[in-house]
């Protein structure tokens, strides 16, 4: 990137005109993708009908919002043709009121096949008979994975001997996971922290450690149990003193390793790959500003996957708020015509080079980033450097549980 970029030389604001072409042409982009008519528009409702209590976020209500939510007509056939329609809540997310559903990426949310029903036009219910040819040959389909059927005549069929039942392995005992290491880093979080969805271990309540992925009433009545009985946690790694929490389940809640090899304070990645000090902690606008700099854009924001900048540099409050608003939406409508087109699942990164200015968008599981780039910025090189900077990133904003000192 010598020849297009220089480190450590913080490029001008980006001029508001070029901002405003840069959105028209995202605007335009969407347009043109929603006009097409195989899309369904099914209501909010259909998705919050069965959706779980430990997916309902902290806005949840019985009286569902009006609004609708958009699904692909030919995939939702289909499902309906099974019997069963579900989408990831990812897919899902950006069409959702903010605060009503929890942020779980890699759930699968299924919807109420009454309320989707109801609401497809009269006209397109002609297609219910193939639909019922298809189910027919489904059921028939099941035939061939039957067992093979029994011998003509069972009383010339001898029966086989029965096996000797195999000789019991010894059980190997696992090591147990030592919490602290003499010389490396305890898990300990010190200092302001950007990371936005962070949950305490030693402050958080029952309500408060559900947030996080994969725990539970029960799970989250444990932690607390536990703390209640032995006192505070000396670090993150002292959570695995919790009964049920072994390796798999700690890196689920913390993106960490257990492993002794791997115990590095993730701060510390981050902050070498932006060229900050080892100990600092710099909160999000600090970051997008260091990001800015070291990546020599002109400009970044940095939004959440509800739509609402969490961010930016380089641009005023008006344009990065438009950013957080488009964003979102052209990933999900762009993504699934991609999908069709191609064996990829999931669309991380689209580049805009006829935009003025330039723009470089990428998909995290919990924020997009907009970059905007110089005239003469050279995308290869350039992404090689974001997407590890982007990843540390989505871990420091992802429900992660944390282990901070006491006041």
């Amino acid at each position: 990137m010598q020849d297009t970029m220089h480190r450590g030389t913080r490029p001008g604001p980006v001029k508001a005109d070029g901002v405003t072409q840069a959105l028209h042409m995202i605007e335009a982009i969407r347009e043109a993708l929603g006009v097409e008519s195989d899309w369904v528009q099914v209501p909010i409702r259909a998705v919050l009908a069965n959706l779980p209590d430990h997916l309902r976020g902290p806005a949840w209500s019985t009286a569902f919002p009006d609004g609708t939510i958009d699904l692909p007509k030919e995939d939702l056939f289909r499902q309906l043709a099974a019997g069963a329609v579900s989408y990831p809540l990812r897919d899902l997310l950006p069409d959702l009121p903010p605060q009503w559903v929890a942020d779980v990426p890699e759930a699968m949310i299924a919807l109420d096949l009454p309320t989707i029903v109801q609401t497809l036009p009269t006209d397109w219910m002609g297609g219910s008979a193939k639909m019922a040819e298809d189910m027919e040959e489904a059921m028939r389909m099941r035939d061939y994975f039957a067992p093979a059927a029994a011998a003509a005549d069972p009383a010339s069929a001898q029966p086989s001997p029965p096996a000797s039942p195999a000789p019991a392995l010894p059980r190997r005992k696992k090591a147990p996971i030592p919490a602290i290491v003499p010389g490396l880093w305890n898990g300990e979080e010190t200092g302001p922290d950007a990371a936005v969805a962070a949950v305490d271990i030693n402050r958080a309540g029952i309500e408060e450690l559900v947030r996080l992925p994969g725990v539970g009433p029960a799970r989250a009545a444990a932690i607390v149990r536990d703390r209640e009985t032995h006192g505070r946690f000396n670090g993150i790694y002292d959570l695995t003193r919790v009964p049920g929490i072994g390796r798999r389940f700690f890196t689920r809640i913390t993106g960490l390793s257990l492993r002794i090899k791997d115990r590095r304070d993730r701060h510390e990645l981050l902050n070498d790959l932006l060229g900050l000090p080892k100990d600092a902690r710099p909160t999000l606008a600090q970051l997008t500003t260091q990001i800015a700099a070291t990546l020599g854009l002109a400009g970044v924001v940095m939004t959440g996957r509800d739509g609402i900048a969490l961010a930016f540099a380089g641009m005023t409050p008006e344009e990065a708020g438009r950013f957080g608003a488009l964003v979102p939406q052209l990933f999900r409508r762009t993504g699934r015509y991609l999908r069709r087109m191609t064996k990829a699942s999931d669309t991380q990164c689209l580049a805009l080079p006829m935009a003025s200015p330039p723009l470089l968008l990428l998909a995290m599981n919990e924020f997009f980033l907009v970059a905007s780039l110089p005239a003469d910025a050279k995308l290869d090189p350039l992404l090689e450097k974001m997407l590890p900077v982007a990843k540390e990133l989505d871990w420091l904003l992802r429900p992660r549980a944390v282990a901070r000192p006491s006041c």
